[in-house]
């Protein structure tokens, strides 16, 4: 690992174990509730060069019953900067839920 990346923050990272915090949830809750593998979940909280998918990111957005404010910070942190991609995601789910 390069000196950049080893001295990278994880803003996701530390971004979601607070929201995990707030939710009084661990990671093996929050991997139940989404069906992300624990595995997973523990990359995505101490790996900051590992960036999940956008579908992952909602996945995690859903389980946290996030606001839109909140969610597409959250996306942003994560590496998605591409506002209609996010919406799009959230609108899908959204539509998925109520219909």
């Amino acid at each position: 690992m390069n000196a950049a990346k080893a001295g990278r923050k994880n803003l996701f990272g530390e971004e979601l174990l607070r929201h995990i915090a707030r939710n009084n949830m661990d990671e093996r809750m929050l991997a139940g509730k989404t069906g992300i593998r624990f595995h997973r979940i523990k990359r995505i909280l101490h790996e900051p060069s590992y960036r999940p998918n956008l579908d992952t990111v909602l996945d995690i957005v859903d389980a946290l019953r996030l606001d839109l404010v909140a969610s597409m910070r959250f996306a942003r942190l994560a590496g998605y900067h591409d506002t209609d991609k996010v919406l799009d995601g959230l609108l899908k789910r959204i539509r998925r839920e109520s219909g």
